[in-house]
């Protein structure tokens, strides 16, 4: 199996820029990134994410802001085509139609917005455009970054069996100060918290030629343990839960 970057690769084979420019983009889906034998979602909508990047290259909105995908039918490990479609070009967005075809039929379909994201190393600005920019420790939606346990200090984390063959490709480190959130308010009087479940860990991927890219986002949000796994380790006692 190739590593997820070279996995995340499709190519180019038709360009139109009359009228709202259109992109044609074409690949196959890599065996290796499946659950059981249909493609991983997470991989699958990073195909699309990747293509409608490499179509906003040379504009103003070269940054995915939000993506709505509809997954209207499984798919294979085959030749793909995506077509991606600009909608609308605005001064602050541009809206995409992304679709992932498969043998004549649509697999998939999204609407991405692009938009423009802060440089990682930009200053901040002297005054806060929002008053959820600086949220203190104190508050319920303070989330730290990054965690407060160190990687090498978080114990390891094994994927569940069902991610098959890439299951070894991704590691991640849980971190147990998050964790212990959940259980204090188990144990904690009604009204004394904020409520609600916490997770939080560290990923990184194995391959020695790998690149994180902002098109793994998709990939990483859906092996990342829900809802049922967390309250399975806070309640259940660590035992399984699909």
């Amino acid at each position: 199996m190739a590593p997820l970057a070279q996995a995340l690769s499709p190519q180019l084979v038709e360009s139109s820029t009359s009228g709202l420019p259109k992109h044609v983009y074409r690949g196959t889906v890599d065996p290796g990134w499946v659950v059981g034998s249909v493609p991983h979602g997470g991989y699958v909508l990073g195909l699309l994410i990747m293509a409608s990047m490499k179509s906003q290259q040379q504009t103003k909105h070269k940054d995915p802001i939000h993506v709505t995908a509809h997954f209207m039918q499984p798919t294979a490990r085959e030749e793909y085509t995506i077509q991606v479609q600009v909608i609308r070009t605005g001064s602050r967005f541009s809206n995409l139609t992304a679709n992932l075809i498969q043998k004549g039929e649509t697999k998939v379909l999204t609407h991405i917005i692009f938009g423009t994201l802060i440089e990682f190393d930009e200053p901040e600005p002297a005054v806060s455009i929002s008053e959820y920019e600086h949220i203190p420790p104190t508050h319920p939606l303070f989330r730290p970054i990054p965690f407060s346990t160190h990687p090498r200090n978080s114990p390891p984390s094994k994927m569940h069996f069902k991610y098959g063959k890439f299951r070894n490709e991704v590691r991640s480190a849980h971190d147990p100060t998050i964790m212990a959130k959940n259980h204090v308010k188990l144990d904690a009087e009604p009204g004394t918290h904020d409520g609600g479940l916490e997770s939080g860990a560290w990923w990184e991927l194995a391959g020695e030629n790998e690149e994180l890219h902002l098109s793994m986002i998709p990939f990483f949000a859906d092996i990342f343990d829900n809802t049922p796994s967390i309250l399975s380790q806070v309640h259940g006692k660590e035992i399984p839960a699909m």
